[in-house]
């Protein structure tokens, strides 16, 4: 089915009311699959296996899967109902569009909840076909989130307390002395429950009500997740209370659709729902000629496909917005082990020599809704791109 085809064939579903809110952002996604966008939801594997499906020359396994969604029926052989795979999707894109505080990069359009739909979709059929899976790609998500289990109906969690003696440390804004030293001393509260570390000497405090109200601003540059956090210490029953409003964080959480996959979650997707020809993966490998050969042989076919396991997501980031991004090695994770894989890109091309420095490589990606190519010195590589699946439609 070329993109022609498919676009007449998705206009067939246009009279449908489930579906007809969509059809002009389907059309489009056929038009220029590099405008997918994932938004502000943690599903940048499904969503990069999304867009594999929109960049075929056969457009047919694009196609069942909006009808699948919209319609009910089979994907690849697995049955899902009418409202299925649809009903539960829109109701984790209002979750997230009541809670989500925006970013700079992953905006909530609500002109792109298509994009999700489908994405997250994908996620769904695993469930079906997969349940065990699916289930230990949740378990692993409740893991490498912090934010993954808050629940929206309870989402103010209380860390730890504090004696009443550091009140004037409080009033005073100083956490310097006893005060900081009492604060770090019970971070430990909100790392075992929350993922992030509270460091007095990267944190501002704010005098909101003297003896009584303060705010806590913890730097997003200190966090595994680059997010700022708020932590609010009030003074109640003779005690200082340091809450956390789990919802205020940027991240993902799984009452709002998000959910993470390692190696193993996207070759289940990729084999067991998508049913593609053929599957590799690989993670750890530390030569650099190596890896660039093992990702490069997706590219002898041309339905290939590969998706890069990465960390250093800010850095991706601003390649993706075109700013100077690899000049070293990702950053360790706060315990000193090397940095940990945060997103999944598209690689869109062979890995090739950058032409002005012999010693960088230049690799085509897409993600974020931005296909751009990302410079990086060789040697680092390895660092950055921490593991790979691949293979043929």
């Amino acid at each position: 089915m070329d993109r022609d085809q498919a676009i007449a064939e998705i206009a067939t579903l246009a009279d449908q009311a489930a579906f007809r809110p969509f059809f002009h952002r389907a059309i489009t996604l056929l038009r220029n699959p590099d405008q997918l966008v994932q938004g502000p939801f943690g599903v940048c594997g499904l969503t990069s296996i999304l867009r594999t499906l929109l960049c075929q020359d056969d457009l047919t396994k694009f196609v069942d899967l909006v009808k699948v969604v919209f319609v009910g029926g089979r994907f690849n052989g697995i049955c899902a109902s009418p409202g299925v795979l649809l009903d539960r999707r829109r109701k984790q894109f209002e979750l997230k569009r009541e809670f989500h505080t925006g970013s700079d990069v992953e905006q909530l359009d609500p002109g792109k909840e298509l994009d999700f739909i489908l994405a997250r979709s994908l996620g769904k059929l695993l469930k079906i076909t997969a349940p065990e899976m699916y289930a230990s790609e949740v378990e692993k998500s409740r893991e490498w989130f912090a934010n993954f289990k808050a629940d929206p109906n309870h989402p103010v969690v209380s860390l730890f307390h504090l004696d009443p003696e550091y009140v004037a440390e409080l009033d005073a804004d100083d956490l310097s002395g006893d005060l900081g030293r009492a604060i770090a001393a019970n971070s430990q509260s909100a790392v075992a429950g929350w993922g992030f570390v509270i460091d007095p000497a990267h944190a501002v405090l704010t005098v909101e009500a003297k003896g009584s109200k303060w705010v806590l601003r913890l730097a997003g540059a200190n966090m595994p997740d680059e997010s700022d956090r708020e932590l609010d210490l009030k003074l109640v029953d003779g005690a200082v209370q340091v809450t956390y409003n789990t919802y205020t964080t940027f991240g993902s959480y799984q009452k709002q659709g998000d959910i993470g996959l390692d190696r193993a979650g996207l070759v289940a997707v990729v084999t067991d729902v998508v049913g593609v020809k053929t599957c590799q993966s690989g993670d750890d490998i530390t030569e650099p000629d190596l890896l660039i050969d093992e990702i490069n042989a997706a590219f002898t076919s041309s339905t290939g496909f590969v998706y890069a396991l990465v960390c250093g997501a800010g850095s991706w980031r601003l390649a993706a917005r075109g700013l100077e991004a690899f000049l070293g090695k990702p950053r360790a994770d706060p315990d000193g082990t090397p940095a940990s894989v945060s997103h999944i890109v598209v690689v869109t091309g062979p890995i090739i020599p950058d032409q002005d420095n012999e010693a960088f490589v230049q690799i085509p990606t897409w993600t974020w809704g931005k296909a751009f190519v990302a410079s990086m010195p060789k040697v680092h590589l390895p660092q950055y791109v921490r593991g790979y699946v691949r293979g043929t439609l």
